[in-house]
């Protein structure tokens, strides 16, 4: 939620409506589950590039 003591950063590239500040420990969840969601989408890709390769 959006109050009028809220402050969007003017680098801040996308809609009002998307920013949405969470506490520091929050924002560090957040960004390890990005971090881990690109490993894993890393590993399909190997995965998959290596099957090609056996064929």
């Amino acid at each position: 939620m959006m109050t009028s003591a809220t402050v969007v950063p003017d680098s801040w590239p996308w809609a009002r409506e998307y920013w949405k500040p969470s506490s520091p420990c929050r924002d560090l969840e957040k960004a390890a589950a990005l971090i881990l969601a690109e490993m894993e989408r890393h590993d399909r890709a190997t995965a998959r590039q290596g099957d090609k390769n056996s064929s």
